[in-house]
């Protein structure tokens, strides 16, 4: 029978040899190297005299090791192929400011690229079923929620309710423009739904990558608003439905998607819910068949499940035709998710909805979220907030000034 120091010394041995076999895999540190040269500028309070005083503190030079590369999955040839096409997508949506995609190519954008499980998808298509009826159109139901997006950080947070209110300096002339409109919200479980979370980091995606002109009076140092609207348009016997009856207007905003998420009885072969996008020359408030053919910049049709516009909303104007029945005897419905995403106001600014703009995560529903993809990870730009870490240590300092900047003083010399 073996001894108990034979096992011992057996036991030992492979161990060691599993260690360092799993160390040649993932390889690890032998140890941190401090430079006593190399210093990070921090700022204090002395508790004492009351008075901020700079600290130099020494940091540690950190040779990362190499990653080790991920096995290969089934998903990887569709996901790299839609990977380029989003790709395409973007620079597309640079050099024009505004792109169409496809319901189809969009449902395997948001599958292989962005992860949202296919049964999701038919979950999804009835976001719109538990709306409230807006306040001032007869002839739709309405639900907002509110996101508030962290690029530095890379999440999405879901904010508490506040009033929506556009106004005509938005490029908003209706009967309830400058009103403080109050909506209902869509139910908790479109939160949890994978493809809701994929269009968030679709639209994060191009936001990241798409630089638009800031609306005046809004902060270019706060976070994104992201409003999503969940509308449903009602044609009956009786009253028509018009997506957007103000007729050529802005939403006030810096992006704006819409996509299709169901229809009923909607007759789109005569005209049925053609939106166009139009440059600003073009006359607000005017109804959609009025507009200037010469102003017109691209004219869409959202007619299957995902459809989706996507454009930079204050470098054009569009508009939308009203929803027609194809059988006149019944109710004709059009399901959509509108987005509109533009930078937080200063509060108690210009900008008019900047005593709302409040940051305070929702008590009833909490949520937040990533809104980066590890399968885009070398695609998004290197925030202020990863350059200020180790990364830095690359760059040597100078022998006359050995600090680094901090945090604070980047933001103050933008």
């Amino acid at each position: 029978m073996e001894s108990i120091a034979s096992s011992y010394i057996k036991g030992t041995k492979w161990f060691r040899k599993t260690i360092d076999s799993r160390g040649k895999q993932v390889p690890q540190l032998d140890m941190f190297v401090q430079h006593d040269t190399l210093l990070q500028t921090f700022h204090s309070i002395n508790e004492e005299t009351g008075e901020i005083e700079k600290k130099n503190i020494p940091v540690l030079d950190i040779a990362y090791p190499e990653i080790p590369k991920q096995i290969p999955s089934k998903e990887d040839i569709n996901m790299k192929l839609y990977k380029h096409i989003l790709e395409c997508d973007r620079e597309t949506m640079k050099k024009n400011r505004f792109i169409f995609i496809e319901g189809e190519k969009m449902y395997q954008i948001l599958h292989h690229v962005f992860g949202a499980k296919l049964e999701d998808f038919e979950t999804f298509k009835d976001a719109c079923n538990n709306n409230f009826y807006d306040p001032y159109m007869p002839f739709r139901t309405m639900g907002l929620m509110r996101m508030g997006l962290d690029l530095k950080m890379g999440t999405a947070t879901h904010l508490e309710r506040q009033p929506y209110i556009l106004t005509e300096k938005e490029g908003f002339k209706r009967v309830d423009a400058g009103k403080l409109r109050f909506f209902g919200e869509p139910e908790d479980w479109i939160l949890e739904n994978t493809v809701f979370q994929a269009i968030v980091k679709f639209l994060a995606f191009f936001i990241y990558g798409v630089d638009t002109i800031r609306r005046y009076g809004c902060d270019p140092k706060r976070n994104f608003n992201f409003n999503a609207f969940f509308v449903r348009t009602i044609t009956t016997p009786s009253i028509l439905g018009e997506p957007a009856s103000e007729g050529v207007h802005g939403d006030g905003v810096e992006y704006t998607m819409t996509m299709l998420t169901k229809s009923s009885n909607v007759d789109y072969d005569s005209g049925s819910a053609v939106t166009k996008l139009l440059s600003l020359d073009e006359q607000l408030g005017i109804p959609a068949f009025d507009v200037n053919p010469n102003n017109v910049l691209q004219v869409v049709q959202h007619k299957n499940f995902l459809d989706t516009a996507l454009f930079c909303d204050n470098e054009m104007y569009h508009c939308v035709t009203p929803v027609y029945q194809l059988d006149n005897e019944k109710q004709a419905t059009r399901d959509m998710m509108a987005v509109f995403i533009r930078r937080m106001a200063k509060l108690g600014g210009e900008f008019t909805s900047s005593l709302f703009d409040l940051e305070t995560p929702h008590k009833n529903f909490p949520f937040a979220m990533s809104i980066k993809d590890k399968n885009l990870s070398n695609l998004y730009p290197e925030t202020e907030i990863l350059k200020s870490g180790n990364h830095l240590l690359k760059e040597k300092p100078s022998k006359e000034d050995h600090s680094m900047t901090s945090q604070t003083e980047i933001e103050d010399q933008k």
